[in-house]
């Protein structure tokens, strides 16, 4: 067998394989189908495969986006697609670029566990905010592959069979095992004819062990409204599903601006534009700049407070940008990328939180201000809490004359001073 006739063999046995271990579940079907006429709009599928959600979505009237990083699986659901309203995508959920906005996007069967971990899911999730149409919703089913056996689910299932013109495939569930974090999924593949010929090939696939309440706090964390999760009941032979259900805000923030220069006037100036152009109900949008001497025990407590800020959507964070002062004077920034990996403790919670509103200048102004060897962190935030606020002001034709903090020093004074004439 030449080089292209093995290639094909392999592509139609993927195609295969998928089907079988895949194509037979629709314990979800029901719960897809009603979300999907509830929006009303497109439904961007993400890991689409050959087509078990899609097909019947489009089947009845309903636009689908289908997105897979396979590009084979694809292939099989475009043939199988003809004459329906399916678009095909080949990309990473991670990275994926639309050129339309869609009503709701759908991430059955666990695909959100295959994205490797905290920053793989969010990086998803901001792909699936910034294609959301406002108020759309993303909804993922979850599940936990430790619980395919327990007291009452001891013994493997019976194996998923296809016989096709003589030769039997078969995918075996061998168990289920934890590593890392992570359930490993075992199986056996196996091929019997014609006639004795016989093959057999183990395969693994890892899901993150993520709750659905984590899912809900990542989404928070990047602007996405959390709302009750739904459950798809376990069968004999599935488990259930806990779907996560986040919306996109009714107004989202896409300022336009790039780079700030240094000046605080002009920087209020080009987030006031930002605010006028894209939300009346934006609120009001600071930036703090934190300084960490050398010697700062960085014990992390103030970042759980910023978080829960973020999920009682009292503020929201828009853009998180890093500056070191190195020893010798020369500082460098990094923006809120990477940061596993950069040993920003519990900060890397804001992975990818860029609004554009800090730029090089911005670091170089922070950086004026720090000795050798320290380092700060810049944080800018929108006080949601006085969006709806700020709305009604407007429509009644306020404007803004002023606005200005009091040191918190001279607020105690003055209480002091109070205090003593009473």
């Amino acid at each position: 067998m030449d080089a292209g006739a093995t290639r094909d063999l392999a592509i139609r046995l993927d195609v295969l394989w998928h089907d079988l271990e895949c194509g037979r579940y629709g314990e979800d079907l029901p719960l897809w189908h009603e979300l999907a006429d509830n929006a009303g709009g497109p439904v961007l599928d993400v890991g689409a495969g050959t087509g078990r959600v899609t097909l019947p979505l489009a089947a009845r009237g309903t636009p689908v986006v289908a997105l897979d990083v396979d590009a084979p699986l694809l292939d099989a659901l475009d043939d199988r697609a003809a004459g329906l309203p399916v678009e095909t995508v080949v990309a990473d959920a991670r990275e994926f670029a639309l050129d339309r906005r869609v009503a709701l996007v759908l991430v059955p069967m666990q695909t959100l566990q295959l994205l490797g971990g905290r920053a793989g899911r969010m990086a998803f999730l901001r792909r699936a905010l910034e294609h959301l149409e406002p108020g759309g919703l993303v909804v993922a089913a979850l599940a936990d592959a430790m619980d395919c056996f327990d007291e009452t689910h001891d013994m493997p299932p019976l194996p998923d069979v296809y016989e096709i013109d003589g030769v039997r495939y078969a995918s075996h569930l061998l168990g289920v095992t934890e590593a890392d974090g992570q359930a490993v999924i075992h199986r056996l593949r196996e091929i019997a004819g014609p006639g004795e010929h016989r093959q057999s090939r183990r395969v693994t696939v890892r899901l993150d062990r993520v709750s659905a309440d984590e899912v809900a706090a990542e989404g928070r964390a990047i602007g996405l409204l959390s709302e009750p999760d739904l459950f798809i009941g376990e069968s004999d032979e599935y488990l259930g599903s806990t779907v996560v259900v986040l919306r996109a805000p009714h107004v989202q923030v896409r300022p336009t601006v790039a780079v700030l220069a240094p000046s605080t006037a002009e920087q209020q100036s080009r987030v006031e534009e930002a605010m006028e152009a894209h939300s009346e109900e934006l609120g009001p949008v600071d930036i703090v700049v934190i300084g960490y001497p050398a010697d700062a025990p960085m014990t992390g407590e103030a970042v759980p407070m910023l978080v829960d800020l973020v999920e009682r959507g009292i503020i929201r964070v828009l853009d998180v940008m890093f500056v070191m002062q190195g020893e010798d004077g020369k500082f460098a920034g990094f923006e809120a990328t990477g940061l596993d990996e950069k040993g920003v403790g519990d900060l890397a919670l804001f992975e990818g939180a860029s609004s554009g509103l800090l730029g090089d200048d911005d670091v170089a102004t922070a950086a004026e201000t720090l000795e050798p060897g320290t380092a700060a962190v810049m944080i800018v935030y929108e006080n949601r809490w006085a969006g709806p606020f700020v709305a009604a002001v407007r429509r009644n034709g306020g404007v803004l004359l002023d606005n200005q903090r009091i040191p918190v020093a001279d607020l105690l004074a003055a209480l002091d001073a109070a205090e003593s004439t009473v």
